[in-house]
């Protein structure tokens, strides 16, 4: 489509954007490790486990014969292995860089819970190549010890799979359960999925078979096995069915561990996946995530609640769970056990308060604004965080002796194994948000109230509240980002989740406000003409002219003339003149300021193909089960007439009365510009229209003048030096636009750029440079250079260089 020299260029700057950004790496050379195992020998040292990716480009691959893994602490080495190059497993490559996978290094004479430091060094292609050191603590013994073994297809030997890798065509698979190096005879393990487990019993060797077992079912890219749930010493591990696993993609196994390095044995938890993300497995303490390779946009958070009521709060990071190697199996530790407890003890007057429910968010970045994040309206006394992260913490306390509720705000920065969040509230620094809201049921109501802090960091809490009259006390002076709560119709049925915006962008001062959400609602579909020039306003009626773009927007309102942000399934229907249905698509929402504040928009956009009359119309669309998406009642509806095209036709004449080529030589010299006349016509093809009297004549925005009866205009003088980009506008026709340069023959010329003239290779050629940048380098005679670029939009437009 484009020439090489252009493809090149491009390609050129994207990459110094992202290598200014971090997003390209440049060092190859990377060490992840992860710990797989851990046992007490009988001298009382840990031995562990490790699995290890490195990192390599192809040039040092070549060079490696071995590589060397280096155990230290506080610049001792404690302990080291070498494993041969052919000992690792080459993963699928990505760009210049070769990912090893070396399972099961083992070292000895280590001490529980101390921090060691890994490093691998080999020679490559210029020397010796020394990783950035990874740290590591060592965990308390594994307990519980589950063997893999696997017997492939073609074989009758069973051979050890560190990694839990298997095969749905395996002959066999044998798991072996070992708790301090001893056999588990006649225990119950359970092997699954989140969704469908199977319990099984160990034989007396502590093993069981899995292939051939008709309990157990290889339909899934990854089972988890599970030993001793409910007891203290529970493990699990995942077993990764690798002939199951979707082309391009790989997996992340995330393990969570409590305060004493055990895994967590859960209550619940709530996560949020993101984008790149193509499947997701969980059992209690063990996450999988089936991931695209390269693919991965953002942090994994997981709030987790264990069977003891404590609360942990864990994000992984990006980083961690990138990987451009298909079929590759990251297993990475959460440990808790360096996570600080987090404590409140917050009071109304003097008076002590209880915490009713808080939402937290890491305050370490900027725009932080999820919707979807999980650490919200969580229900604990206390909540385990990593430690030196700043968070901003937003909680709701009921106030002793009445049904009021006040808001409570921190920042906070533990690094203690303990902290205590304080807040000693004062009623003469809040404000009482006295609120009616609709009755969801048994006499309450929502009310949500959500913050954006000075990094813009965006903090929500939900609240229950008593829906005829309640009372939230917030503090004064600190802006609430919104104020809304659920409309009636949500406690009858839980698709109707509309929000009433009570308020936004609030900033209280006074001792009292008070705010009502109604139970009426009225509807009104609204048609905004979209104008094609960025400075004109666009226009707000029922007439347009074929060719014309709309928005439809939908206007909803309480009787308190509150807006409602829809949030459910609506949609607008198109009908013409007969009753036919010509579109029928949902809405989508954007922003716009309105007297001083952003608001939201529901609309969708539309360009008619046809003239003729419409009726446009907003209803509910709703999906039940066993049914599919039903339509409901119409809510509003409003009338569209469709103008058959009428077009402008703009001539315009220099100082001699001579027509310029606006199609080829759109441009004047200084002295042709001294006198410039405009006619507008009626456009006719093939001849020549009437003149246009009233047609409104801008130049960026500023109101150039009108046609007179003759459909002419003279510009003012002042414009003569440039004139630049006019845009005509008359009612019932479509607007134009026309560009005209003026120029100094002496020393300025016009450059036209249209396209590519020649196919090069596999791009064709002659193709409009839309939506382009394009720069031009020009040396004067001084031997001097300067810089202009300019962008084209679509090929429709004209557009000439200075």
């Amino acid at each position: 489509m484009y020439s090489k020299r252009l493809r090149s260029a491009v390609s050129m700057v994207l990459v110094f954007i992202l290598s200014f950004m971090g997003v390209l790496e440049v060092s190859a050379a990377s060490l992840k490790a992860t710990v797989v195992t851990s046992e007490k020998m009988l001298n009382g040292t840990q031995k562990i486990s490790v699995n290890s990716v490195l990192d390599v480009t192809y040039g040092d691959y070549n060079k490696l014969n071995e590589v060397k893994f280096s155990l230290s602490k506080d610049g001792n080495v404690l302990a080291t292995q070498i494993k041969q190059k052919d000992q690792g497993e080459r993963l699928s490559a990505a760009d210049s860089v070769y990912s090893l996978k070396y399972p099961d290094i083992s070292f000895e004479g280590l001490t529980a819970g101390e921090e060691v430091v890994l490093q691998a060094e080999y020679q490559g292609e210029s020397g010796l190549i020394v990783t950035d050191p990874q740290s590591i603590k060592v965990p308390a013994s594994s307990e519980i010890q589950i063997v893999v073994e696997r017997m492939t297809k073609d074989s009758d030997t069973y051979i050890n799979s560190p990694t839990g890798e298997v095969r749905s065509d395996d002959k066999n698979i044998r798991l072996t359960i070992l708790s301090k190096g001893v056999p588990l005879a006649n225990e119950a393990i359970s092997v699954g999925t989140y969704s469908s487990y199977n319990n099984l019993t160990t034989d007396e060797a502590g093993q069981v078979q899995i292939i051939g077992n008709p309990r157990v079912s290889m339909t899934s890219p990854v089972l988890f096995v599970s030993v001793r749930q409910g007891k203290p010493d529970y493990e699990a591990t995942p077993l990764y069915v690798n002939n199951l696993m979707k082309e391009g993609t790989y997996t992340a196994a995330i393990r969570y561990l409590d305060g004493n390095g055990k895994l967590i044995q859960q209550q619940s938890d709530n996560t949020s996946l993101p984008s790149g993300v193509s499947q997701s497995f969980g059992t209690s303490g063990l996450d999988v995530l089936v991931l695209k390779t390269g693919e991965i946009s953002d942090s994994y958070p997981a709030l987790i609640r264990s069977v003891e009521n404590e609360v942990y709060m864990f994000q992984t990071s990006q980083t961690a769970l990138y990987s451009a190697a298909d079929g590759a199996h990251l297993e990475i530790v959460q440990d808790s056990s360096e996570y600080s407890r987090l404590g409140f003890e917050y009071s109304w007057e003097g008076a002590p308060v209880e915490i009713e429910s808080f939402s937290i968010v890491p305050n370490n970045q900027y725009k932080q604004v999820n919707l979807s994040n999980p650490f919200k309206n969580i229900t604990s006394n206390s909540l385990y965080v990593k430690k030196n992260v700043e968070y901003d913490i937003t909680a709701v306390a009921g106030i002793p002796g009445t049904n009021s509720k006040v808001v409570l705000r921190n920042q906070v920065k533990p690094a203690e194994d303990q902290f205590t969040v304080q807040y000693a509230a004062n009623a003469a620094d809040f404000s009482a948000l006295k609120v009616q809201v609709p009755d969801r049921g048994q006499g309450l109501g929502d009310l949500f109230i959500s913050y954006l802090n000075n990094k813009f960091n965006y903090n929500e809490l939900s609240l229950k509240v008593q829906a005829a009259d309640s009372t939230l006390y917030v503090r004064k002076g600190e802006e609430i980002h919104r104020l809304t709560t659920t409309v009636s119709g949500a406690a009858k049925n839980s698709s109707y989740n509309d929000e009433i915006v009570l308020n936004s962008f609030f900033t209280p001062a006074d001792n009292e406000y008070v705010f009502k959400g109604g139970s009426k609602y009225t509807s009104q579909v609204i048609l905004k003409v979209l104008s094609s020039d960025y400075y004109d306003q666009d226009e707000v009626r029922n007439q347009i002219v074929l060719g014309e773009n709309l928005q439809l927007r939908v206007d909803m309102k309480d009787e308190y003339d509150n807006a409602i942000d829809l949030t459910s399934d609506y949609t607008i229907q198109i009908l013409d003149a007969s009753g036919a249905i010509v579109e029928d698509n949902g809405l989508s929402w954007t922003s716009e300021e309105e007297d001083g504040k952003l608001m939201r928009i529901s609309q969708r956009q539309w360009k008619p193909a046809k003239s003729g009359d419409y009726t446009i119309q907003f209803l509910p669309h709703h999906y039940v089960s066993g049914t599919g998406y039903v339509k409901g009642a119409v809510i509003a509806e409003t009338a569209l007439k469709v103008l058959p095209k009428q077009e402008l036709e703009v001539e315009i004449r220099d100082k001699s009365g001579n027509l310029v080529d606006l199609v080829n030589k759109p441009y004047m010299t200084i002295d042709q510009a001294e006198k410039v006349t405009v006619t507008v016509r009626e456009h006719i093809t093939g001849g020549l229209g009437k003149v246009l009297p009233g047609v409104k004549v801008t130049r960026y925005g500023e109101d150039i003048g009108v046609t007179d009866e003759q459909g002419q205009l003279v510009l003012p003088a002042r414009l003569g030096t440039y004139l630049g980009e006019f845009f005509f506008k008359k009612t019932d026709y479509l607007s134009r636009t026309e560009s005209v340069a003026v120029i100094d023959p002496k020393n300025q010329a016009v450059v036209r750029v249209r396209g590519l003239d020649k196919a090069e290779g596999a791009y064709d050629g002659g193709v409009p440079l839309d939506y382009a940048y394009v720069q031009a380098v020009i040396q004067k005679s001084d031997d001097s250079y300067t810089r202009q670029s300019k962008f084209i939009g679509t090929g429709a437009s004209r557009h000439f260089w200075l």
